[in-house]
């Protein structure tokens, strides 16, 4: 049977949504350290050994070839493994940090822009999407007149994106280069194109 087909089966039938979530931990924990053991499952999700052997026979049927299993009986990943997920290095090595047992391995960002991020810039950005005024500042040396719709973290810069009256279109801007923002109460608010409500409030 197709995986994929078993997948869907398993997501209809009680407790499906689990049998999921404990399907997608074997499949990224064989991926990502070659390594499973029945009591490393049972302990992810508090759930008995003979529950964590139901599911890894599950596992096996719906991905037969994947696992091997090694003499000190714990399983390990076969040469023709298949991933039956999709992969998140990130999200596995989060989620196994806290997780019952911990983890080795661990992330450590060294780059965070929200630490150096402009407070005062921030707080008139938050102000203005709140009361849904307008601010003016300068962006590069540049005039704006800015309905800010959203703040994007690209991991190592901040930016902010909305409408721009000066321009007469959506803009992204770094907050870094925004200054001296202040209050524009008489100019009106641009809603993000989800938010608009009637025709009125369009460019």
């Amino acid at each position: 049977m197709d995986p994929k087909v078993r997948l869907n089966e398993i997501a209809t039938i009680r407790g499906g949504a689990a049998i999921l979530t404990r399907l997608r931990w074997i499949d990224d924990t064989v991926y990502w350290t070659g390594t499973l053991s029945r009591a490393a499952l049972a302990d992810r999700f508090s759930i008995s050994i003979t529950q964590a052997s139901n599911d890894i026979s599950e596992y096996n049927r719906t991905a037969p070839g994947n696992l091997v299993l090694r003499p000190d009986k714990r399983y390990g990943m076969s040469p023709v493994f298949s991933p039956l997920f999709p992969k998140d290095p990130r999200a596995f090595i989060e989620a196994a940090q806290n997780g019952p047992r911990g983890f080795p391995l661990t992330i450590e960002r060294t780059v965070d822009p929200w630490r150096s991020a402009p407070t005062s810039v921030l707080a008139a950005l938050v102000a203005a999407a709140v009361l849904k005024e307008p601010i003016t500042a300068s962006a590069a040396e540049t005039a704006i007149v800015l309905c800010p719709h959203r703040i994007l973290d690209d991991g190592a810069e901040l930016f902010v994106c909305g409408w721009d009256h000066v321009s007469g279109r959506v803009g992204t801007f770094r907050l870094a280069e925004l200054k001296e923002p202040r209050p524009a109460p008489s100019t009106p608010w641009i809603a993000p194109p989800s938010d608009r409500t009637n025709t009125a409030e369009r460019p």
